[in-house]
């Protein structure tokens, strides 16, 4: 979740510029390609990561654990590529911490979002259309008369997580399974100490009706939206600063 390899060559290509100016058509239609790259990474593995909690969801501890494992697999498999973020709260965490500018926030949001619902549409396709089994789809929201429980647990549960992912951004000279299980069972803590009612991830719970109804839709988005951020944000800045104290004991 650091500079990805396109990402550094890319800045050497940059640098090369400066005195080649013949080779400026080929390096910008590099840089097009490695601009686009990222965002169906992002879209792609969004996408697998929801056919997976839809399918897991409901199967308790051991539902949980595995779509933790599942993660694990997707970050090493796209970690290279965009970073592997999957999870509006990731990037926006990054974004606060410096690691993302604005444009580069929006359009990785926009590749989750979408990778999210289409993943839903295409599972209830399957189900409906296809090999005629039903499935149970799931459906989280927020418990009526509890939105402060179900805020504070969403904050928690996506604060232990951010401490996993912040160690993904920030910790030097791991390998990407390292990154992938740090990442992967920062998610498992995270649904453990936050409940049934989390969700740890705009993206999923848009895809998993969250944002549920008109008359709910501010506790929904208060709930899953900003207080996943801020947890996540939370966790990714504790860790950072954690790091840069114990750097400078060193």
């Amino acid at each position: 979740m650091a500079d990805t390899p396109q990402e550094t060559e890319q800045k050497e290509m940059d640098f090369d510029l400066n005195d080649k100016g013949d080779v400026t058509a080929e390096v910008t239609t590099q840089s097009q390609r490695f601009a686009i790259a990222p965002l169906i990474a992002e879209f792609a593995g969004t996408f697998l990561l929801v056919g997976i909690v839809i399918r897991l969801a409901q199967q308790g501890t051991l539902g949980a654990l595995g779509i933790a494992l599942f993660l694990s697999i997707l970050i090493v498999i796209f970690g290279g590529i965009s970073g592997a973020h999957l999870n509006p709260a990731i990037t926006l965490a990054q974004f606060f911490n410096r690691k993302m500018d604005g444009g580069k926030t929006v359009l990785y949001i926009i590749a989750q979002v979408l990778g999210a619902l289409l993943a839903l549409a295409a599972l209830y396709a399957l189900y409906k259309y296809g090999v005629g089994n039903k499935v149970s789809f799931i459906h989280v929201t927020v418990p009526k008369g509890k939105i402060i429980f179900s805020l504070l647990a969403e904050m928690f549960g996506s604060f232990i997580f951010g401490i996993g992912v912040g160690h993904a951004i920030y910790a030097t000279d791991k390998p990407m399974l390292e990154t992938g299980l740090s990442v992967g069972f920062g998610l498992f803590g995270g649904l453990m100490i936050g409940g049934s009612t989390t969700a740890l991830n705009p993206a999923v719970a848009t895809a998993i009706g969250a944002f549920s109804t008109v008359n709910k839709l501010l506790p929904d988005i208060l709930v899953y939206f900003v207080g996943t951020t801020v947890g996540m944000t939370l966790g990714v800045t504790a860790y950072r600063f954690l790091r840069e104290m114990h750097s400078a004991d060193k």
